[in-house]
């Protein structure tokens, strides 16, 4: 039986194409928390896409998205290891323990894909209101960090 399950395993991953085994070596998370602090903001602190620089708010669309994207990888692929991995669960081989510190992380990680999401998303519209007001400030001032 064990050796079906890991045949089936085994199965699973070749069949995923190449581009979903990318991202993960982009540290796009990274990236994106390097590029956060370029961000504009008013005077109540909060972020003022509209008045951060189109290239920088490009890159944060773009590190926002891949992120998001890994981590939702990451937690497809942390489902299947969990479903696969039952039999571990309940004869204590994993600890309970164990297994609610994970829930917990997955509900984390869920949260800041969603907020990837959502971050992604204000520089979109920013940088397209942006480009139909005034064409010239695609080419706004911003140094990459990197």
């Amino acid at each position: 039986m064990r050796e079906a399950t890991a045949d089936h395993r085994a199965a699973l991953l070749r069949e995923q194409p190449a581009h979903r085994r990318l991202s993960e070596s982009l540290l796009s998370m990274r990236e994106l928390m390097l590029h956060l602090p370029h961000l504009h903001v008013d005077a109540a602190g909060a972020p003022s896409f509209h008045a951060s620089p189109l290239p920088l708010l490009s890159t944060i669309t773009n590190h926002a998205d891949e992120t998001a994207a890994c981590i939702n990888r990451g937690l497809s692929a942390i489902g299947s290891l969990v479903a696969y991995s039952t039999q571990e669960i309940e004869d204590g081989t994993i600890a309970y323990d164990a297994i609610e510190s994970l829930g917990w992380l997955l509900a984390e990680l869920g949260a800041v894909a969603a907020h990837c999401l959502e971050l992604s998303a204000a520089c979109r519209q920013a940088r397209a209101a942006a480009e139909s007001v005034e064409p010239s400030r695609q080419f706004g001032a911003f140094t990459d960090p990197a």
